[in-house]
């Protein structure tokens, strides 16, 4: 109930009403119109928590959930990737926390993956060259380099696995529990379409194109 709701957080009677309502029930309140539903806070004052408290059924799950970014398109067929993590987790005995879905193609930043998992990152120039990296560990086996798709799968126990607030990358996230000893596994899905649509001119192209 409204007891669950942080007492750190300034929130109005309606946000901590609406919020305890979703710890409950495991399920999200959808806003209609956030012009003029109470329950919604623009501003910059709360906006991190308004973002984190519409999250708030992913911390009442007991299975994996999917995440997906809102600019991307792809034919990935997504329960596989579900089961693909399922598998990767018994097979670790628990210590999969999350499974990337990734692609095999160009591009300036790149994910490195050994064979047990994600380990670093490469941001790489027009000419193919390393211009940063980022390693938490040395790598075991064979070393990867994979493009991440924005879609990914993960257990509901990651969120008590770090201290971290604010606002700050997944993928900084995913590195620090990798460190610490937790498996984040690449899912290669290179055979499926996929296409980044986060600019006005890729998301005409898309739909320009009868494939989506």
């Amino acid at each position: 109930g409204a007891r669950d709701v942080p007492e750190a957080v300034a929130l109005t009677s309606t946000e901590k009403t609406a919020l305890a309502a979703m710890v409950k029930s495991g399920k999200p309140i959808f806003i209609d119109d956030t012009a003029d539903d109470r329950r919604w806070s623009p501003g910059s004052r709360r906006i991190e928590w308004v973002r984190s408290f519409a999250a708030a059924p992913l911390f009442k799950r007991d299975e994996p959930f999917l995440l997906h970014n809102v600019d991307v398109l792809s034919k990935i067929p997504l329960d596989g990737l579900v089961e693909t993590h399922r598998a990767a987790r018994e097979h670790s005995a628990g210590q999969s926390v999350a499974s990337l879905a990734v692609q095999s193609r160009n591009s300036s930043r790149l994910l490195l993956f050994d064979s047990p998992g994600l380990l670093g990152w490469e941001n790489r120039g027009t000419d193919g060259e390393v211009r940063a990296s980022h390693h938490v560990r040395e790598p075991l086996g064979v070393l990867e380099r994979r493009s991440f798709t924005g879609i990914h799968v993960l257990e509901p126990a990651v969120f008590a696995l770090s201290n971290r607030t604010g606002t700050f990358s997944i993928i900084t996230l995913y590195l620090e529990l990798a460190a610490r000893g937790y498996g984040i596994s690449p899912i290669d899905v290179t055979a499926h379409e996929w296409m980044d649509v986060g600019t006005p001119e890729r998301l005409e192209q898309a739909r320009t194109q009868a494939r989506w």
